[in-house]
């Protein structure tokens, strides 16, 4: 579960990006 968490971060910088 947090991995998941870290992994929705991460797709919404490269989103951002």
């Amino acid at each position: 579960e947090r991995e998941a968490r870290k992994i929705e971060v991460s797709v919404a910088h490269i989103s951002e990006c």
